[in-house]
């Protein structure tokens, strides 16, 4: 052995020794902090925890409005309605504007838990468009309302809030906001709006539009229940067309006829994204800038690299495969 293998082995030798020193005094120290709280009276522990909470109040500070500066989408949810899986929630996004603003589109399980931890102000999302009344879009509206009632609460009420909520099922919105409140009532902040055909949104810089589209039966009224959307932004002039779920890319024909769409939002759940590239470039090839694909079946997200590569190849250009907790600048 030579005489810098030697020195390598007692270095080493050396390093481990400290840290196992080390983690056995603070084990050593959690354990003595144990044995005191063990020995408390009952009234020395109630000491120690009023002396605690005193310690660490829940801070309120002036609540104030983050603003970003910028246009941005937020991808919180990228799975379809497939099984539970690590790190894919259901379908849920928003698009922030540059004061902090959140519209906010579809409501799958866990959205506005991500949202928070994203570092997004929840108490800004002021409009939200829900595509169809399926659970894997729906379902998360429960938790947001508790969230913001929860942060509300912080707040002691100080924070004005109000809600619009456009959907085909007004009777779903009601129900999730009666299980967030253990059947006490519903929102008072909550302004539930039927959606239709048109212009549903427009606050003079940012207008939304809804069709319907064929994922959904037909209601016995012959109404159709599922919508796609597309937004337009007047001051920097771009748009984006989101297609919820389809059953067909010519389901947005009335949006991909018009041309000059900056982004499309396409789902994946129930069609390839190589299909839906080369059927963009062949039917409609002045319809869109960009392509992002969302709403992942199990093939997607266990396939990325196979379908963006083919993906790219039909399409010519880099495609976007959003994937949760994803924050892309728009403008």
């Amino acid at each position: 052995m030579t005489k810098y293998t030697r020195r390598f082995f007692v270095k080493s030798a050396m390093l481990i020794s400290t840290m196992f020193s080390s983690a056995c005094s603070v084990l050593s120290a959690s354990s003595d902090k144990k044995k005191m709280y063990a020995s408390m009276s009952i009234e020395e522990a109630k000491a120690h925890r009023k002396a605690w909470w005193k310690k660490n109040p829940i801070l309120l500070k002036d609540y104030q409005v983050k603003a970003c500066g910028k246009w941005r989408i937020h991808m919180l949810g990228t799975s379809a309605g497939s099984e539970p899986t690590p790190k894919n929630n259901h379908t849920s996004w928003v698009l922030e504007k540059p004061n902090g603003e959140l519209l906010w589109f579809d409501a799958g399980v866990y959205c506005s838990w991500t949202a928070h931890n994203m570092g997004l102000d929840v108490l800004q999302a002021k409009n939200m468009f829900l595509s169809h009344p399926h659970a894997d879009h729906f379902i998360g509206l429960a938790d947001f309302f508790t969230t913001v009632n929860k942060i509300r609460w912080l707040y002691r009420g100080k924070v004005a809030y109000s809600l619009n909520i456009y959907t085909s099922a007004p009777e779903m919105v009601n129900a999730a906001m009666l299980f967030s409140t253990a059947g006490m009532g519903t929102q008072k902040y909550v302004n539930v709006q039927t959606l239709k055909v048109g212009e549903v949104y427009n606050d003079g810089d940012v207008s939304v539009e809804a069709i319907t589209n064929r994922h959904m039966k037909p209601r016995k009224d012959g109404s159709l229940p599922s919508y796609s959307y597309r937004i337009k932004i007047a001051s920097v002039k771009k748009s984006i067309i989101f297609s919820g779920d389809i059953k067909s890319l010519h389901d947005l024909a009335p949006f991909l006829n018009d041309g000059g769409a900056d982004l499309i939002m396409l789902e994946t759940g129930h069609h390839d994204a190589e299909n839906l590239c080369r059927n963009l470039k062949e039917v409609y090839p002045n319809a869109v800038k960009d392509v992002l694909f969302m709403h992942h079946g199990r093939h997607m997200r266990n396939n990325r690299e196979f379908e963006e590569a083919r993906a790219e190849a039909a399409w010519g250009k880099p495609v976007i495969i959003s994937h949760d907790k994803q924050t892309i600048d728009f403008a």
